[in-house]
């Protein structure tokens, strides 16, 4: 009988103990699909920034950047690679 009234306790508290934990941390599958969203929002981001910089371009330059010094079609040039491999990237879901 002794016995019976530490082990219940010790039971519980066990058990109370993996509830409060299993509660508190989050779950690697979520934290996992947090993670994709985030670097999905980071890549689109960065995609925006590289079309208004594009844009920007093709305003003071004209469509393609076709007379601008080569500095700047260099810089065209590179935005264009980077704007593509960040849609591939995401799969193409903008």
């Amino acid at each position: 009988m002794n016995n019976l009234k530490v082990i219940i306790p010790v039971v519980i508290a066990i058990v109370s103990a993996t509830i409060a934990v299993e509660a508190r941390y989050a779950k690697s599958a979520y934290v996992k699909q947090v993670e994709q969203r985030l670097d999905q929002k980071i890549v689109t981001d960065r995609m925006d920034s590289i079309q208004n910089r594009i844009w920007k371009l093709e305003d003071r330059y004209g469509i393609a950047c076709a007379e601008c010094p080569d500095v700047v079609k260099d810089e065209y040039r590179e935005l264009e690679k980077e704007y593509e491999f960040l849609d591939r990237k995401i799969g193409g879901n903008q």
